[in-house]
């Protein structure tokens, strides 16, 4: 069965290079943390892996997010290294905007780094090559050496042993390795790090923006056809795929829906328009509201949520309307599959060979109320 609906969705290309655009509401000044998450999606597409320019690849829904968090942190006058962690594994570090809201004219950014150097064995182990280290292996015990090489495979030692001073060890012969200490340059998560020059001294409640990938958002609707095939009953859900590589806890969420034509892989001022919606009265408070932004359609959840990495949750995007008036139509097409380019049909099987399944569709009409 097909479902024909007069719901039509009109998609505005509107052509932007990483901008995603924000207007501050100068009357209220924020005093708390909070984590605010803008999502903007191509529905039902599906993303090629890649390699982005980090080197990293990139897996999951295609889509991507702005985050917007407010966090506070000490500084002291003068030149402060501040390290802001758990920020998402596909972030855009271009897009990488730092504000203090305590005293934005006196405290001015001096460097950005973005470390994304993470921790894993074979990392660890390459910056102890030529420095001691010591393996614990199945026939011979605790061996101590230095490393010299572990990246075709086995595992090269030198040991204090003047008749064999190499040694070589197989994966299959270690029960485990030990090392003095994390070396440095390797780290657990990614993090920006900025060196900050602050006029004053002090909490300062800071706001970071910057965008990532690897998250998306789309509707899908259910509809409940009654006995009689004159009435339907309707559901709107959204869908969110978070494989960003952070969670967001309860963030203010936002989803804009409409086809944004992004310029990929440029590095473009970043700056964005925070509107500020009221929830419409009548208990939406806890729904999503939908209002107009610019060319596409802004949708803000009247409540906070949290949204896990690597999950998937589902959040009601209108209340159930029931009752809608239905039509069942009926449509016979004998040619369907049939392309003759202008040509004779010369098929003398024709009206054995045709189509010979009716189509059936529902329709309804999408009104406001």
């Amino acid at each position: 069965m097909k479902i024909r609906s007069a719901l039509v969705l009109v998609i505005m290309l509107f052509q932007i290079t990483g901008f995603t655009f924000e207007k501050e509401k100068k009357s209220t000044v924020r005093t708390e943390e909070g984590v605010g998450l803008t999502i903007y999606s191509s529905p039902n597409a599906t993303q090629n892996p890649y390699y982005d320019r980090y080197g990293r690849y990139i897996t999951g829904p295609q889509g991507y997010a702005v985050v917007k968090e407010w966090r506070k942190i000490k500084l002291n006058k003068g030149t402060n290294e501040i390290r802001f962690q758990d920020v998402a594994s596909s972030i855009d570090a271009t897009t990488v905007y730092f504000k203090s809201l305590t005293d934005p004219d006196g405290t001015t950014v001096v460097e950005q780094n973005y470390e994304y150097d993470l921790v894993d064995a074979n990392k660890i182990l390459r910056k102890y090559i030529d420095k001691e280290i010591t393996i614990e292996s199945k026939a011979k015990g605790l061996i101590k050496g230095t490393l010299l090489s572990i990246d075709n495979g086995p595992m090269v030692l030198r040991v204090d042993n003047e008749k064999e001073p190499i040694q070589i060890l197989y994966n299959y012969e270690l029960l485990g390795i030990k090392l003095p200490n994390l070396p440095g340059g390797l780290i657990t998560k990614p993090t920006l790090v900025w060196m900050l020059d602050a006029a004053k001294e002090g909490e300062h409640l800071v706001k970071v923006t910057y965008q990532a990938s690897g998250i998306s958002w789309n509707a899908d609707y259910t509809a409940v056809i009654s006995k009689d095939d004159k009435l339907v009953d309707l559901s709107g859900w959204v869908t969110i795929n978070n494989q960003s590589g952070a969670s967001y806890n309860e963030s203010k969420l936002k989803l804009v829906a409409g086809d944004v034509n992004r310029v990929a892989q440029q590095g473009a001022v970043n700056y964005a328009r925070d509107e500020s919606f009221k929830a419409s009265a009548g208990g939406a408070d806890a729904g999503f509201v939908e209002k107009p932004f610019f060319e596409y359609h802004l949708y803000t959840l009247g409540r906070k949520t949290t949204l896990q990495n690597n999950s998937i949750k589902q959040i009601e995007l209108f209340a159930p309307v029931e009752k809608v008036p239905l039509k069942k139509i009926f449509i016979y097409n004998g040619l369907r599959g049939y392309y003759y380019g202008g040509y004779t049909n010369e098929d003398q099987n024709f009206g054995a060979t045709s189509n010979k399944k009716v189509d059936i569709y529902v329709e309804f009409e999408n009104k406001k109320e």
